[in-house]
């Protein structure tokens, strides 16, 4: 039996998925109907895990296979759940079966010695019939980097079979893939081409925040205009984008977001933006970095910064909130 229960998802500022409730018991057959655009395809990818739900829940015989946590975003409930079943490969040394599994690393005693939630230990590890042989494989088979926020995200793939020569060549040590070797990079095209990738997290927090600002803000009486993603220095086409702009009566104030603690570079990030607001003609009035919590060393270099002026020659603004302080909760 498989359960969705109050199943949100959106893109931006487009909700496609408002609270969707179904269940399907074994064996029975079920139309999703819908004009385009309605979510047909998107449900049917969230409750595949191809893409990840904003809330909600979504169980398999009575089993919770992804929850909301307590950020506020859709986790899976254990380590490591097996999503996939087993595919018949053969990557040039003979036929093997691939099993595939996606999760999340559990901040825990148990996965603290192999797994830490880091580049190192995260991304996409490959075992032969279940044993490890290497870990933090994503930037060397996708060519890129894992975004920090997906930095709890694992795929396992694990190569199962009987015939050695079916394997690609590993070191003497057992500890690694030989790159040169054709299989390894059959195996790593394979991947690439079927192995599902993390979205980042910060759309499912971060974001969600400074929607709940900007909709606040709105309802102001003097609020003239609201801006998400809004570009400065567009007089020299650099584009940098603000996360929030409100425009006022009384002049326009810019923000800087952080789901948890701000930096001190976080505060010369929100200082490029206002000297791009300055230099495009439209200074602001109140520059504002909003965190959930701001450091000594923040607040110092805010009482530095606000003694300078932007190259316009105007006086700086900057102004230190919290999500506490505008009573906005994750």
């Amino acid at each position: 039996m498989l359960q969705a229960i109050d199943i949100r998802k959106k893109y931006g500022d487009n909700e496609i998925l408002k609270g969707v409730t179904v269940r399907v018991d074994k064996g029975e057959v079920v139309a999703v109907i819908g004009r385009s655009g309605s979510g047909k395809s998107t449900l049917l990818r969230c409750l595949n895990h191809l893409e990840t739900i904003d809330s909600g829940e979504i169980r398999i015989d009575g089993q919770a296979m992804v929850t909301t946590g307590a950020d506020g975003a859709a986790q899976m409930a254990r380590a490591m759940q097996r999503l996939r079943a087993e595919t018949p490969a053969d990557f040039g040394g003979g036929k093997l079966t691939v099993r595939c599994r996606y999760g999340t690393i559990e901040a825990d005693k148990e996965n603290a010695t192999y797994y830490k939630g880091n580049m190192a230990s995260s991304g996409l590890e490959i075992r032969i019939n279940g044993r490890c042989i290497e870990r933090g494989l994503y930037s060397k088979v996708f060519g890129r980097a894992l975004h920090p926020s997906c930095n709890r995200f694992l795929a396992q793939i694990d190569l199962r079979g009987e015939d050695s020569t079916a394997f690609p060549a590993t070191e003497t040590t057992k500890n690694a893939f030989v790159e040169g070797d054709a299989r390894t990079q059959a195996l790593f095209r394979w991947i690439r081409a079927n192995v599902r990738q993390p979205e980042t997290s910060r759309e499912s927090l971060e974001s969600r925040l400074v929607g709940k600002l900007a909709e606040k803000k709105a309802v102001e009486s003097d609020t003239l205009r609201i801006g998400r993603e809004e570009g400065t220095y567009r007089t020299i086409g650099l584009q940098g984008k603000i996360d929030l702009l409100v425009s006022k009566t009384g002049g326009m104030t810019i923000y800087e977001a952080k789901a948890k603690g701000t930096k001190a570079e976080d505060l010369y990030q929100l200082r490029l933006y206002a000297d791009g607001c300055a230099m495009d003609g439209v200074p602001a009035k109140e520059s504002v970095l909003i965190g959930a919590r701001h450091p000594k060393e923040v607040c110092s270099l805010t009482e530095q910064l606000n003694s300078q002026c932007d190259p316009t020659g105007a006086p700086y603004h900057f102004v230190l909130r919290t999500w506490a302080e505008e009573g906005i909760s994750a």
